[in-house]
């Protein structure tokens, strides 16, 4: 790896597997791509079709790596070398928490070469970037107009290995306000796993979504291993680990 040798002790592709822990945003306006590629670490064949895991840093290393994204219609490989943006030999732009990890640097800088440039990313659309991790066709669905059954919609989606996102309509004064469910406006969440709950009054079990934010799991007042789920008057403590 060229990024910051100094920094490094036995660069690796992928480390222990990729997930959406793994990804950080760096200094670029791309929070969309970044939630589209957490979404895309939850569905394993797909991700591996586009980062091809079995590239590595050691055997038969000659300084590139290939990805495979849908362009026009049709699946495309992208190579770019191992050359990534550092600032004080810290890589700048989208990188994995551990910082001897590079498959989503690179990646990203295979979408941005795609894309035409870094700056060509600043600022896009999450929709997009599933169908060129997918080759798939994205819907959108205002929850002011969602159809009655969404849930179940969701649901089946979810069990066909369809990539999930969503978004809060933010106002443009406030920076990252925590609303009173936990949720945090100008982010992302990803839909990452479902959840049949039981309440305590009831026989019945609910379907619950599980939205996580790529990088970060934000709740206001709520401590860092549990959140809770607020039915009418009682308030039901679910922790994080078991929803996944």
């Amino acid at each position: 790896m060229k990024a910051s040798r100094g920094d490094l002790q036995g660069p690796q592709y992928v480390t222990g597997g990729a997930s959406r822990f793994d990804v950080q945003q760096g200094e670029l306006g791309d929070c969309w791509l970044l939630a589209a590629v957490a979404s895309l670490t939850c569905n394993t064949p797909l991700l591996n079709r586009v980062i091809m895991p079995e590239q590595n840093c050691v055997s038969n290393y000659f300084g590139i790596f290939r990805f495979r994204f849908w362009h026009h219609g049709e699946w495309i490989m992208v190579v770019v070398d191992d050359r990534l943006p550092t600032y004080y030999e810290k890589l700048f732009f989208m990188h994995s928490k551990d910082k001897n990890e590079f498959w989503s640097a690179l990646l990203v800088k295979a979408y941005a070469k795609l894309s035409g440039s870094y700056e060509c990313l600043k600022g896009g659309s999450t929709s997009e970037a599933m169908e060129d991790f997918t080759g798939g066709v994205t819907e959108s669905v205002d929850l002011k107009k969602a159809p009655t059954n969404l849930l179940n919609i969701m649901m089946k989606a979810h069990e066909r290995g369809s990539l999930m996102g969503c978004s809060i309509d933010a106002d443009p004064n406030q920076l990252e306000a925590i609303l009173s469910n936990g949720l945090v406006m100008h982010t992302l969440p990803q839909v990452s796993n479902w959840w049949r709950f039981r309440h305590p009054r009831s026989v019945e079990r609910s379907p619950w979504c599980v939205c996580a934010i790529p990088g970060a799991m934000r709740a206001s007042g709520k401590g860092p291993g549990q959140t809770s789920l607020k039915s009418g008057n009682t308030s039901l403590p679910m922790r994080r680990k078991p929803l996944g």
